[in-house]
């Protein structure tokens, strides 16, 4: 599948997604709930909803359109070396994308951001250490919305590329 040929604009994430689950018929549990725009905010009003729960950071390669939407373990953080690794790039060449630009440019609600194609220049990384889980949870677009499905059908969805890009110990990254 590849990603849309225009961005969605702030707050279309959603209905993209809703619509790859729905084009290539991928089972799926959406749970609506609060607003939430972090995993302490997410432990601390959803906490049933944690469980399994990857968060995505959003990555770009300086000096190309290349998006990398990074989801780890929500307890984890993220290795910039393995995303490096993983992107065929130098760390210094990775930029973390700032909230505002996620949503004017991928469309994504920050709490919400989600580990999918949803633009031109987008790609998806997965951690390989989540890849024994059966199902996880996501981000669906917007901060009132998760989306539960098996791993294997979001690594596919998003033609992911799987790489050991978490880190759970207190070093640098």
């Amino acid at each position: 599948m590849s990603a849309p040929s225009a961005a969605p604009g702030p707050g279309g994430a959603a209905a993209v997604i809703a619509a790859q689950l729905a084009e290539r018929g991928i089972p799926h549990t959406v749970h609506r709930h609060v607003a939430v725009a972090t995993i302490d905010e997410a432990r601390a009003r959803v906490p049933h909803l944690t469980e399994d729960l990857l968060k995505t950071v959003v990555f770009e390669i300086a000096g190309s359109a290349r998006r990398l939407l990074v989801a780890v373990d929500c307890a984890a953080r993220v290795d910039y070396r393995g995303v490096a690794a993983a992107a065929g790039c130098s760390r210094r060449a990775l930029r973390l994308v700032p909230p505002e630009r996620v949503a004017d440019e991928l469309g994504f609600e920050i709490g919400g951001v989600g580990p999918f194609r949803v633009a031109p220049g987008a790609e998806v990384v997965l951690d390989a250490g989540s890849a024994p889980k059966r199902r996880v949870r996501v981000g669906g677009g917007l901060r009132t919305l998760t989306i539960e499905l098996a791993f294997g059908d979001l690594a596919a969805l998003g033609e992911a590329t799987l790489a050991a890009v978490a880190r759970t110990d207190a070093g640098p990254a």
